[in-house]
């Protein structure tokens, strides 16, 4: 369990850094618990302002150096793969540096729950796989990936010259600016899926101690007060409440989190959808067009199309896998509710369950986006169907232009 805990706050501090010095968390923390500091809200503006100039010279130096296709469609496929990042910077910039005050409050929110919570349920039962999970992804994915479809891209476009190169490398921190983002999001509904589970654990030992209780019920009850069966009870009501509370204190703070991130989350999400048709397309027509040439086609060349499509969609594929753990961890409590009924608890215990019972029925855990749509394996499924139909739609269309 220590090397979890160890593990969990190296990763954590890394995704901080991360945010900090890209200028998406202007923030400094203390403690375990974050602060508003002048200098690095500064630094951050300082960066934000910096970047927001430097970044349209480098899409166009991109735009007008690279050798495209002579298809029309993938140039503009990839200007507006660069429009749309450079709106996602902006709108992650204008987010959180205009007024750092509501990232601060639900960041703090959630360290305040989980302090709360861990002071109740002390030690957490089993292992946290939090820490673990993120440095797999920050390691193998965000860096090492990464990594590798910039380095082949830079070798085998050195020709252009260190111009082209310091535009790329530009074009790369926007990159890594939006996944960084993504990984404070990611972080929080992880550690929040966590914290669900720690809440499940405490609710079958409780489930537990009941089922204890009903078996001895007839030896209980034949004891001259039944003292015993009135402080059970009364432990089992009592952590009932407090369970309930942290619940419900637990589900409004992940809201107010995924509220905060809902536009830039959105946006994010269609930039994933334009990035991933947009460069197989690319390298699908690139590949044809240098067949029906007879020229060597240099898969090389393709190659790093190919892993920035597959680096965007592991992105998002860890999105929608983490809002799907947290939500089933939250309805898992109302299902284990459930098995307090073949019990026989006192009738304030069973007032309390029921209430428990009823509040979960009609709260929606799903992570929703704006509104729009639920963030899950439903959507991801969507996605993948929408990508194929308009990859289908586009190749049909423009290969015989070619």
């Amino acid at each position: 369990m220590s090397h979890d805990v160890a593990i969990t706050k190296a990763v954590l501090v890394l995704i901080k850094c991360f945010g900090q010095l890209y200028g998406i968390l202007p923030l400094a923390s203390k403690t375990f618990t974050f602060e508003q500091c002048r200098p690095v809200l500064w630094y951050s503006r300082t960066i934000a302002l910096l970047l927001m100039v430097i970044y349209p010279c480098a899409y166009t130096v991109l735009l007008t150096d690279h050798e495209f296709p002579i298809l029309a469609l993938s140039y503009y496929l990839v200007m507006l793969q660069f429009t749309l990042n450079y709106i996602i910077v902006g709108v992650l910039y204008l987010h959180v540096l205009f007024d750092p005050t509501p990232l601060l409050h639900v960041l703090n929110e959630l360290i305040e729950r989980t302090r709360a919570l861990l002071r109740h349920i002390y030690p957490p039962a089993g292992e946290s796989p939090v820490g673990r999970r993120l440095f797999f992804k920050t390691v193998a994915i965000d860096l090492l990936q990464s990594f590798t479809w910039y380095g082949t891209f830079i070798w085998l476009q050195r020709k252009f010259g260190a111009t082209y190169m310091l535009a790329f490398w530009l074009n790369s921190i926007a990159v890594m600016q939006i996944v960084a983002a993504l990984n404070i999001l990611l972080a929080t509904l992880l550690w929040g899926a966590f914290l669900y589970r720690l809440i499940n654990e405490r609710v079958r030992t409780v489930i537990g101690n009941l089922l204890q209780l009903d078996d001895a019920d007839r030896q209980v009850r034949d004891s001259a007060t039944g003292r015993e069966r009135r402080f059970i009870c009364n432990h089992i009501y009592l952590q009932l409440t407090i369970l309930r509370t942290h619940h419900s204190a637990l589900t409004k703070c992940i809201q107010n989190i995924v509220e905060f991130y809902n536009m830039p989350l959105a946006l994010i999400m269609l930039y994933q959808f334009l990035i991933i048709i947009s460069e197989i397309f690319y390298a699908y027509t690139s590949i044809v067009q240098d067949i029906k040439n007879d020229v060597d086609v240099p898969l090389g060349t393709y190659m790093s199309s190919i892993l920035f499509a597959l680096f965007e969609a592991i992105q998002f594929y860890y999105i929608v896998s983490a809002s799907s753990e947290i939500t089933e961890e939250a309805e898992k409590t109302g299902v284990l509710l459930n098995e307090f009924l073949p019990t026989d608890p006192n009738p304030r215990v069973e007032r309390c369950i029921e209430s428990f019972a009823i509040e979960l029925l009609h709260e929606d855990f799903k992570i929703n986006n704006c509104g729009m749509y639920d963030v899950d394996y439903t959507l991801m499924f969507s996605m993948i169907a929408t990508i194929t139909s308009y990859l289908i739609m586009l190749v049909q269309f423009q290969l015989a232009e070619i």
